[in-house]
């Protein structure tokens, strides 16, 4: 009897081990995990990494300023400066500069889920702020209803290279409209900032 009682008393003894140690595992594991990461062993970083990126895209949108120019008046550019221009045979609703004319004449891009086109300066106006679907990319900023470029061919901020080029591209002013030369000035090697490039 002594000896079928110590059997009993250890048989017991080994179960109420195990059991607490199964238990252990299965509680404590989940709880340090969520503690841990902050969210279930079944949720992924993805959908907040990608989330992370459109917002990021969606900031990353161009901005919009003015230059003074002794000849040309106040002319839109962009963050850095550079000239911008129009193409007259552009449309309001698309853009005529396509392919090899897309490299010399850079579009102005922005982002297709942005909240506006673009940044813009006090003295420009929202009301005139706009976007063009190009089938190249990214749609492209306008103004005024017109496409806007940056140009290769201007070396620094402030270079007004592409004016009157082919009597069709213009610098952009401040009202959305091509720019003109001063009165007196035929904006062609009258003056040191305004100069048609041969061809």
């Amino acid at each position: 009897m002594t000896r079928y009682k110590a059997y009993l008393i250890g048989l017991g003894a080994a179960a109420l081990i195990v059991a607490t140690g199964c238990g252990g595992d299965a509680d404590d594991a989940p709880a340090e995990q969520e503690s841990e990461s902050g969210r279930g062993p079944y949720d992924s970083g993805e959908v907040e990494e990608s989330h992370g990126g459109h917002e990021t895209d969606t900031e990353n949108i161009p901005e919009l300023g003015t230059a003074e120019n002794d000849v040309l008046g106040t002319l839109i550019t962009d963050g850095d400066g550079n000239t911008l221009y129009l193409f007259t045979q552009d449309s309001a609703e698309s853009s005529a500069c396509t392919g090899e004319c897309a490299q010399n004449w850079v579009p102005l891009r922005t982002s297709d889920d942005a909240d506006a086109p673009a940044e813009i300066a006090e003295d420009l106006s929202a009301d005139l702020v706009g976007s063009v679907a190009r089938d190249d990319g990214d749609p492209q900023v306008t103004y005024g209803d017109r496409p806007l470029y940056t140009y290769t061919g201007d070396a620094a901020p402030g270079d007004v290279n592409g004016q009157g080029v082919g009597d069709t591209w213009f610098a952009v002013t401040s009202e959305g409209t091509p720019a003109e030369a001063a009165a007196g000035d035929d904006g062609y090697g009258g003056s040191s900032y305004i100069r048609r490039p041969e061809g």
